[in-house]
């Protein structure tokens, strides 16, 4: 988050959940917006305080529940 605010590319290994191993992923390009998710991603101090805007979203048990049954079946 620092590297992107400073206006660098970073890139951002993805993690397999299989093999519990982190492979190669992509580049991610500065931009003036920049959408991160996940459940703690408001939690560490260091990262929200890089945050111009934090909005939380509360899809509700059932939308997450389908969330994770479509995770579950292409991973």
């Amino acid at each position: 988050m620092e590297r992107l605010k400073l206006g660098e590319a970073v890139d951002i290994p993805n993690y397999d959940f299989k093999s519990h191993t982190k492979e190669p992923g992509r580049k991610v390009n500065p931009s003036d917006v920049i959408i991160l998710e996940g459940l703690l991603v408001l939690h560490e101090p260091r990262v929200r305080n890089l945050m111009n805007m934090k909005i939380f979203v509360d899809t509700g048990s059932s939308l997450n529940f389908l969330a994770y049954v479509i995770w579950y079946m292409i991973t």
